[in-house]
């Protein structure tokens, strides 16, 4: 972001673009594969996944983050970032550590 103020933001847009299946199929594109595929891992390796956003967000809605984690099930826990927007490795990069350290440790639980 340091480096291309101007366009990282039109990169980013571009990697979330891309077609990131092995074989190159439409299939990777589709948010609920994604998730299918995310949860059944997760399954399989018994690794939790963690879906945080912050209060502020107007990129992604604290409502779709939501969602997301509910459809991930039991795997999944969902935190809000109080006075964060979309970016809290920036805006907030002390709490979001201390988030990742204690989901971590305690193996996602």
């Amino acid at each position: 972001m340091r480096e291309f103020p101007d366009t990282w933001d039109a990169a980013l847009l571009n990697v979330y673009r891309a077609d990131l299946t092995p074989g190159g199929g439409r299939e990777g594109l589709s948010g609920r594969a994604l998730i299918a595929a995310a949860r059944e891992a997760a399954q399989r390796s018994g690794v939790k996944l963690l879906v945080a956003t912050g209060d502020d967000d107007r990129v992604v809605r604290v409502a779709a983050s939501e969602r997301v984690a509910a459809l991930l099930g039991e795997e999944a826990r969902f935190e809000l970032l109080a006075e964060t927007g979309h970016l809290p490795m920036d805006e907030r990069p002390d709490e979001l550590a201390a988030l990742l350290l204690d989901f971590v440790a305690r193996k996602g639980s």
